[in-house]
């Protein structure tokens, strides 16, 4: 009996050190995996934070153009005021969306002063008419621009084509 005991004792060390880096492998696959799956959740939440940022200027549009200073329209303002400046943490200063932004909430802000103000301009025609213009041009072709260099910015943090 004892005669087995060292060859029973190193293969008992050799199957307990091989179950135990079986563990430690098993180990680090699951933890490669873990690490994966945060870095794929930290794409898709990137991701959804941008397009939140993207979708927020169709609200803000919609509600300035139509501005009538509801509490959506208010919200829509806020929520858009909010995505330009989270803007400058998600996109780099190079891709110019932080800009872009900016000046579509000044050109917004514009168009909103007109509306809640046009009664005190009725006293001056010509200046009515004028403020009239600028805010008309603004919502038919600075906006239009504006989304357009938007689109095309923001596409490669928005592209999920290549998945």
């Amino acid at each position: 009996m004892y005669l087995y005991q060292p060859i029973a004792t190193t293969f008992a060390a050799i199957v307990v050190v091989c179950v135990t880096g079986y563990f430690a492998w098993h180990q680090r696959e699951i933890a490669k995996e873990q690490a994966r799956i945060a870095k794929e959740k930290l794409r898709l939440d990137l991701y959804d934070r941008r397009f939140e940022i993207f979708s927020s200027i169709f609200d803000f549009y919609e509600a300035m153009i139509s501005w009538e200073g509801t509490l959506e329209q208010k919200a829509a303002r806020t929520r858009f005021f909010r995505a330009y400046q989270e803007s400058d943490f998600l996109f780099t200063k190079e891709s110019g969306i932080p800009d872009t932004l900016k000046m579509l909430l000044d050109a917004g802000a514009a168009v909103i002063g007109f509306k809640e103000n046009s009664e005190k301009y009725k006293s001056d025609p010509k200046f009515l008419m004028e403020q009239f213009n600028k805010t008309t041009d603004i919502q038919l072709r600075v906006f239009e621009e504006g989304l357009s260099k938007l689109r095309a910015a923001m596409h490669q943090y928005l592209d999920f084509s290549k998945i």
